[in-house]
């Protein structure tokens, strides 16, 4: 360490003040009021201001970043993949690889009718696991010793949970040794599947109990994680997303006490899992803000410094992925992989970028593990405790995202809480109307998804995936003894001897929670529902349906509004063919020499005002039934439309509509 001097080298620079700094912004923005035109709102309608000083922090705001409890010593977050493969002996071949290439943690999604509480038949939409085979199969040469498990299990955890114990027993790995979690999550899993095996305060009750269990027997690992990516799915925003998580934890800690346990010890037995998508501080501000509300529940509760810190997962987005140019899916999770690491997660699950078309293969699998470890190691997020602490701008986003969070949730609470919410309908709703708002921005091009609502790539070559084969049906299950008790270890017994899920599950079975499941979807769904319309044309037809551009006038009259047209067409699959006219007149003999489905003039305003008209006429005249114009048609639509324009395309119109309506009257077959 150098012994010189201090050198004050900001003593050499003058401290703008924030007047000087509007009077520059101001002569960019051309005279627009700075405030106005550079701030935007998030979807729950916080303002994000185009600067913040510390003028702009709530009061309080230091004691509220210190009531953000973390833990303290962490040098990592653990890397953990998720296994969905539906065979088990394909499983561990990718649990093995992954842990060989740094994987901490292991997360296995089950397939949907083990979820669901159903008897397994052969599911390939997740890991089929029947019976203990299946999972001594599945952790062939893994030390489970050394390596955390997170289990998706939805109804069917306990039953999961017996055979997981088991397989550990059979493998000789002591419970003291196993960390992880169990995954439990009722509610949640309500709202994703709609259907619990058991009416809802049975199945709470069954909750406290492993829980409670699971205090006393597994030290390293929890009962319960509350993973809220069917709402994010489902278009929630980030206020609502941790509004229904504090509210389902609220919900699980008063099973664990009624179940006899202290908050402290119920509190260490609850972590979360949140989703985190491509807006880097919004995704920081939602962690940070979870951590801050769920730290004063357990401090209202009467729990004490230690329970306040939860155990905090995030997965990089089901919703931002895509099934077209999947290869920005990649960019995606880097950008939110790196803000779950700056928002203090303790685990994250990065989504190989085929995930949205079907199980990935070894180097999507590879690029997600790798994506974390260069943040990790090479660019050292991890070495830093609470790294967006003291932004102006994280802080106050945190604390708005807090406070209306907060609200919402006092909200769900005095009418009942989230058992009740999701029984009338309000949460459904409540995403209903998030997902509307984000589809009209999506249409609008106010929000987009790269490469598929802007950006398209027609010739993206083919993604390769994992081969899944169905797994045979079993016609019956081993015979053995199911205790009618729910206790854990007697149910991994029996799963010992044979018994398969659905026959563990059998304690807690009753009158069936049913209820609709929400809504999920993803960003891009809507555009790519027409590119699939387009690859079904090009199959029948032998060619995709087909744009002639007419560029009138010279390339710098014309390019802007030809690439935006290309562009804008593209992302429901129609090609475009590009053809410069200089006299508006020809554009009939010019049509009659290709072979499209519908004709896009495209020039400027200035060209437009003498030549568009004269030019859809001729185009009309020589047979197009459509014409469209690239461009605002202003005080001249009417005159357009009399010449024969049919519609205008632009940026800020509802792109999803008019590509729809073009769809249907070409006749792609829409779904």
């Amino acid at each position: 360490m150098s012994t010189g001097p201090d050198i004050p080298l900001a003593d050499s620079f003058a401290t703008p003040d924030r007047a000087e700094w509007e009077e520059l912004a101001t002569r960019a923005l051309r005279g627009r009021p700075v405030e106005e035109t550079l701030a935007t709102d998030t979807p729950e309608g916080v303002r994000l201001k185009p600067l913040y000083r510390a003028g702009d922090l709530t009061p309080g705001a230091a004691a509220a970043r210190a009531a953000i409890p973390c833990p303290d010593d962490r040098d990592r977050w653990d890397i953990r993949q998720l296994h969905c493969h539906p065979d088990p002996s394909r499983g561990n071949a990718d649990i093995r690889a992954d842990i060989k290439g740094g994987a901490h943690a292991v997360l296995l999604g089950l397939d949907s009718k083990a979820r669901r509480g159903e008897p397994a038949e052969c599911g390939t939409d997740g890991i089929v696991l029947r019976s203990l085979e299946d999972w001594l199969v599945l952790f062939h040469g893994v030390d489970l010793a050394a390596v955390a498990v997170g289990l998706r299990a939805g109804a069917s955890t306990p039953a999961a949970a017996a055979q997981f114990l088991a397989c550990a027993d059979r493998r000789g790995v002591p419970p003291s040794s196993l960390t992880g979690s169990l995954g439990a999550d009722p509610l949640t899993g309500l709202a994703r599947d709609g259907r619990l095996p058991g009416p809802v305060a049975d199945q709470l009750e069954a909750t406290g109990e492993l829980a409670r269990w699971c205090a006393d027997h597994l030290p390293g690992m929890r009962a319960i994680e509350i993973d809220t990516g069917a709402y994010h799915a489902s278009g929630a925003t980030e206020t609502q997303d941790i509004a229904f998580a504090a509210a389902t934890g609220v919900a699980y800690l008063r099973a664990l006490t009624e179940a006899g346990m202290s908050v402290d010890n119920a509190a260490r037995q609850i972590g979360f899992c949140l989703s985190v998508g491509t807006d880097v501080f919004q995704a920081i501000a939602k962690l940070r803000a979870l951590r801050r509300i769920w730290a004063r529940i357990i401090e209202a509760s009467g729990g004490g410094m230690q329970a306040r810190i939860t155990t905090l997962a995030a997965t990089t987005a089901a919703r931002m992925m895509s099934r077209r140019d999947a290869w920005v899916n990649a960019l995606r999770a880097t950008a939110s992989c790196l803000a779950a690491g700056v928002g203090g997660a303790d685990s994250v699950t990065v989504l190989p970028y085929s995930h949205a078309l079907g199980v990935p293969e070894a180097r999507a699998r590879r690029i997600a593990r790798n994506t974390q470890t260069i943040l990790m190691r090479e660019s050292g997020l991890a070495r830093v405790t609470d790294p967006a602490g003291g932004s102006y701008y994280a802080e106050r986003l945190t604390s708005d995202y807090a406070e209306q969070a907060w609200s919402l949730f006092q909200d769900l609470e005095g009418s009942g809480g989230i058992a009740r919410a999701l029984a009338d309908g309000r949460i459904a709703t409540m995403l209903d109307q998030a997902w509307e708002r984000r589809l009209g921005a999506l249409a609008r091009g106010r929000d987009v998804v790269t490469g598929v609502s802007r950006f398209p790539d027609l010739d993206e070559a083919a993604v390769p995936l994992a081969e899944v084969a169905t797994p045979a049906p079993v016609n019956a299950a081993p015979r053995c003894d199911v205790p009618v008790a729910r206790d854990p270890e007697a149910l991994a017994r029996a799963a010992a001897e044979g018994a398969d899920l659905a026959a563990l599950l059998a304690p807690f079975r009753g009158e069936p929670a049913i209820m609709t499941a929400v809504n999920q979807h993803r960003l891009g769904e809507a555009f790519e529902a027409l590119r699939d319309a387009s690859d079904r044309w090009q199959v029948s037809r032998g060619r995709r349906p087909t744009a002639l551009l007419i560029q009138l006038g010279t390339p710098a009259e014309y390019t802007e509004r030809s690439v935006f047209a290309k562009s804008y067409l593209a992302t429901a699959g129609i090609g475009a063919i590009e053809v410069p006219v200089q006299i508006a007149e020809q554009t009939g003999d010019t049509l009659a020499a290709h072979d499209v489905d519908l004709v896009v003039l495209c020039s400027s305003d200035t060209v437009y005002a003498t030549s568009a008209a004269v030019a859809a006429a001729s185009l009309k005249a020589s047979g197009a039934s459509r014409v469209l114009l690239a461009g605002r048609p202003g005080g001249d639509e009417a005159t357009l439309r009399s010449g024969g324009v049919d519609v205008f395309v632009h940026a800020g119109d509802d792109m999803l509509a008019t590509l729809t309506r073009l769809a249907t009257d070409l006749g792609m077959t829409l779904p």
